[in-house]
Formats: C-alpha cells, structure tokens, sequence
C-alpha cells in the first residue's frame, strides 16, 4: 500500500510539473526540474503541514516561508505557490493523479502571482506537497497544497 501512495504523489508530481513546463515552453522558458534533493522535500513537506494550520507565505512563527528550510539549501528556496481547496460534502479526496494535478495547476494558473512564480525565468527547480486536512470550524476538508520554487 505505501509503495502505492509513493507512486500516486510522484505521479501527480510529475504532472503538475509537465504542465507547468508545457506553459514555460510557450514563452521559451527552459523547463523545471522536480527538485528531490533532501532537504527541499522535507521543508516542502514541513511547509504543506503549516499551511493546514496557518494559510499564509509565512510560518506560524511569523518568519517568511524559506525559515522552513535547513540553512544549506534554503539560498536556493526562492518562490512558494500555497493553495487552499474545499472538498465538497459529497468529494472525496480523488485518485486519479491527472486530474488532481491539473485542478491545482489551474487554479495557481488563474492567479496572476502564482502563474508569474510557475513562469519565472530564473528558477530552475521546483518541489511540491499536498496534504488533506479537515477544518472544523468549516466543517469540511481541504486539499492544502504547496509549490516550493528553487534557483537551483
């Protein structure tokens, strides 16, 4: 079953960066590379996590997202795209990778800011995580989804 879920989030992964990459080739931007290293998907992992509880570009702790990353790599952590998207009462979380992925590109797509961070020139990388979580002030869950953009 893990090696299922590993497959299903690399797989999405990879579609959401191909089709950000098929937009960087219309303008003649060199593509994106999924960042793996380490340390780049723990603080993305970390930052999904905080996004649960605090939508922001900033942590909890009022410092600016790249704190969330170790202090060798976080030079290179230059962009983040954060996204917040209700599960209806009748959703559940979907399985089909595709699909996920290109609700997401979408909707960062249709925000002026996020689409400028999936367009930029100058970076070279980039990491993501999703995490589903319910608020229950709201009373219903929520994909919280994060794109970490790297120079490197």
């Amino acid at each position: 079953m893990k090696l299922l879920i590993i497959e299903y989030i690399i797989l999405r992964n990879f579609e959401i960066l191909k089709l950000i990459n098929k937009e960087r080739r219309v303008y003649g931007i060199a593509p994106l590379r999924y960042n793996n290293n380490k340390y780049i998907s723990q603080g993305t992992n970390l930052r999904a996590n905080e996004i649960t509880r605090y939508f922001a570009h900033y942590c909890p702790n009022g410092t600016l997202f790249n704190t969330a990353f170790a202090r060798s790599v976080k030079p290179y952590v230059s962009g983040e795209n954060a996204l917040k998207r209700s599960l209806y009462s009748y959703e559940k979380p979907s399985s089909n990778a595709k699909q996920l992925a290109r609700t997401f590109y979408n909707q960062w797509y249709k925000s002026p800011g996020h689409r400028k961070n999936m367009l930029r020139s100058s970076f070279r990388g980039a990491s993501l995580s999703v995490k589903v979580a319910y608020d229950a002030k709201k009373k219903r869950n929520y994909y919280y989804a994060v794109q970490i953009f790297t120079t490197k």
